[in-house]
């Protein structure tokens, strides 16, 4: 499976370097970072990394997503043929791939490990976080970023700012 994921992750490197207008490579990216994050999360014993990056990515991207959408409004999408060539002899490749070499197919008749099942919470990852020792700090730094976030909303003018609407 994660052999599967860092080929998906090379070719989309590809496809996006083929891309010539801002927003399908802002899609593309978006994609290539859903890979790299579901490859990290099949590595690491607990996910929250994965999560992590890509709400930060994502964050970023809607941000540069504005600014462009402000600067280049009205381009038009081209498709070159050697993208279209790309874009259909990649899956092609894959399943190629695939069936020539079967170890790269999930085993479906395996079945778990029973003793990957934890009764006790401590080790779960991310449980520590939400016992009742630590719950009071939880709670005061939920409560602090809900208090910045209005306060950078209130202190923000949607009418001085590098995204305001123009006066024509």
């Amino acid at each position: 499976m994660t052999w599967m994921l860092l080929m998906i992750l090379v070719v989309l490197s590809f496809i996006l370097i083929q891309m010539s207008h801002p927003l399908s490579m802002g899609l593309m990216l978006i994609v290539n970072t859903i890979t790299t994050c579901l490859t990290i999360s099949t590595m690491s014993e607990s996910p929250w990394f994965s999560y992590i990056l890509f709400l930060v990515f994502l964050g970023g991207m809607l941000v540069l997503f504005i600014y462009v959408t402000s600067l280049a409004s009205n381009e038009m999408f081209t498709l070159t043929p050697n993208l279209f060539l790309l874009i259909f002899l990649v899956p092609l490749l894959l399943i190629v791939m695939m069936i020539i070499d079967p170890l790269l197919l999930p085993n479906m008749i395996s079945l778990p490990d029973p003793h990957h099942y934890t009764t006790n919470y401590q080790e779960i990852p991310g449980m520590k976080f939400y016992m009742t020792s630590i719950l009071m700090n939880t709670i005061m730094l939920a409560t602090y970023l809900f208090i910045t976030l209005i306060a950078v909303v209130k202190i923000t003018s949607l009418y001085q700012g590098p995204l305001r609407p123009s006066k024509s």
